[in-house]
């Protein structure tokens, strides 16, 4: 006790910290009482906030006073033992452990308790000038309206400030780790507003910072509670968004891991000042464990690839898959609240895409089993543009041309193709690829090339030229296929079916030697594999197999050699290849 006592009476009495502990609190006070939102923050009703909770959560400056606060306090109890040169003896006191966790307790927790005082009386005051009034956060302002949870203005208030007061405890933690090592007052300073600034340059838009694991994230949290924001709407490029919302797990999680690095640092601290030996291969074992933890929550998974024989995706842009064994329809959203669509269907999998906003600015892909509806995410998509500068002061200090798009998400369209753990986007000037048994690594291909109608497989992409030739591209390189102008075509394992734009017959190649396939001009390919195809005329559906034709009347949707298909969303109706009708399944429940 009498330790504890010492090393209080040193640090807030000799060293005058509690000198900058009440100046804090009094700089917050004056500032607070000064402030006043800026005019397109105050709302219509009686032009007046509508709370003092409002002003509160509308205010995103960063608090530089407790920044400059935590780095006089850790200067006060670390460094200056450095300077003075006192660290030698304290190692050789028997109380340095006892010594290090009083410390490291004084610096925590006066981080926490003035940080938390001094949100406390912004919000205190910002009631006693604008009123209090019981409001949701969706009604505060532009930037709350499409919040998604239920929330009011002084709950999310609160938790606002127990956020920020651990986002600061943490952030003193990087500092103080950073003093033992370096030992030296302006290192610490310039690389504390390094952690500060740089964020705004390494990721451009406001909540890409604020899903960091990083104490930036929680500086200021009100942006956990602001909704998903339109910038430009069906612009040539899709959707353009400002801010894209930022779910409550995403907060939880977030907070979650950052407090478990904070015990961590907190530890490596201890084990400095108390001068204990680290284990070695308990620090791997960590290490390990924190890698695996980043791995298995990443961006990016694989499934196994195989063919798919039993189901049937249901056409373009749906969610219904066909069970070709059990005769059942599977709708791959579990609830009917859910919006997935699917693209491909690769073994039991459905390879679909998950909004995760109501704007459908972003959205997950996935892979759903469609015999658990297990779900596995594959990748993240997103479309975005910053306009912020340093420290959102973009009239002042503006970021340069280079940081205003996320060139990496920008622009990508709704539709993929997928093939072998790899995912393909037709971007506005080349093929855009994800490989995901590369954490995800993107690929740029066939920059600056003109191409139509894209099929892309895992190492390789056909394409159509600007004369309809079709070429393929692989290993960096183009090469010519067909000469004729292709008027459409369908790639199997082994075969290339095609039509010519000449005579709209339909034709086989392997590339050595090229069929007619019949004397029927084509419309389009509905199905094809080594051994059969599936066309439409203008009088029905034909299909030959075994070089055998099959003609009828039916204008089928769907084929896989065996059947034909029709469905109108509701109906799904089973033909043979004669035209006989042999099933009709209903959707009426989600299966």
């Amino acid at each position: 006790m009498n330790l504890f006592k010492l090393e209080m009476k040193r640090i807030f009495i000799t060293n005058k910290v509690w000198i900058y502990s009440a100046l804090v609190i009094i700089l917050r006070l004056i500032c607070s009482l000064l402030y006043n939102p800026p005019a397109i923050e105050i709302q219509n009703y009686k032009g007046k906030f509508i709370s003092g909770a409002t002003a509160y959560i509308e205010n995103f400056k960063v608090d530089w006073i407790l920044i400059f606060f935590i780095l006089i306090l850790v200067t006060t109890v670390v460094i200056d033992e450095y300077r003075c040169e006192m660290r030698p003896f304290i190692k050789t006191c028997l109380q340095q452990k006892r010594l290090a966790t009083i410390q490291l307790c004084i610096i925590f927790l006066t981080t926490f308790f003035v940080s938390l005082f001094s949100e406390s009386i912004s919000y205190a005051v910002y009631n006693y000038k604008f009123g209090t009034a019981n409001a949701l956060i969706t009604q505060i302002g532009e930037n709350y309206q499409s919040f998604s949870r239920f929330l009011s203005a002084d709950k999310c208030s609160l938790q606002i400030i127990l956020i920020s007061s651990l986002g600061f405890t943490i952030f003193s933690a990087y500092v103080v780790l950073f003093s033992v090592i370096v030992k030296k007052s302006i290192p610490v300073y310039a690389f504390s507003i390094s952690m500060v600034i740089l964020p705004v340059y390494l990721f451009e838009k406001t909540y890409q910072r604020s899903r960091l694991w990083l104490p930036i994230s929680l500086l200021n949290p009100k942006y956990f509670y602001m909704g998903t924001q339109i910038i430009n709407e069906d612009n040539i490029y899709g959707n353009e968004y400002g801010f894209i919302e930022i779910t409550a797990k995403e907060c939880f999680f977030n907070i979650f891991v950052q407090c478990i690095v904070f015990a961590v640092i907190t530890f490596a601290i201890w084990c400095f000042l108390s001068n204990k030996r680290i284990n070695l291969r308990m620090i791997k074992s960590i290490g390990t464990a924190l890698i695996a933890v980043f791995i298995f929550t990443g961006c990016s998974n694989t499934i196994p690839a195989s063919e798919n024989e039993t189901y049937l995706m249901l056409g373009d842009s749906c969610n219904y898959v066909y069970d070709k064994v059990s005769n059942k329809i599977i709708d791959v959203n579990s609830t009917p609240f859910e919006d997935k669509i699917i693209q491909s269907i690769c073994d039991e999998y459905a390879i679909a895409i998950s909004f995760l906003n109501e704007e459908k600015t972003s959205y997950e892909i996935q892979a759903i089993s469609l015999k658990t509806k297990e779900v596995i995410p594959m990748l993240t998509v997103g479309k975005n543009l910053n306009t912020d500068g340093l420290l959102d002061l973009d009239d002042i200090i503006p970021l340069p041309p280079s940081f205003l798009y996320d060139f990496e998400t920008f622009g990508l369209p709704l539709s993929f193709q997928y093939d072998d753990n790899v995912i393909f986007f037709e971007g506005s000037n080349c093929v855009i690829s994800y490989d995901l048994n590369n954490n995800g690594k993107r690929t740029d291909l066939l920059a600056d090339t003109p191409y139509y109608m894209p099929v892309c497989k895992s190492d390789k992409i056909y394409y159509l030229n600007k004369e309809n030739q079709l070429c393929i591209y692989q290993d960096n390189k183009s090469d010519i296929l067909i000469e004729d102008q292709v008027s459409f075509y369908f790639v199997t394992d082994n075969y290339i079916y095609y039509t010519c734009s000449k005579d709209n017959l339909l034709r086989k190649t392997n590339l050595d030697s090229t069929d007619v396939i019949s004397d029927l001009q084509a419309q389009y390919i509905i199905y094809a594999d080594d051994k059969s195809v599936t066309f439409s005329t203008e009088d029905g559906t034909v299909t030959v197999k075994d070089k055998k034709l099959y003609k009828t009347e039916i204008f089928a949707d769907l084929a896989d050699g065996e059947n034909l298909y029709t469905f109108d969303g509701k109906d799904l109706v089973i033909y043979d290849l004669q035209g006989n009708c042999r099933f009709v399944n209903h959707i009426g429940h989600y299966y």
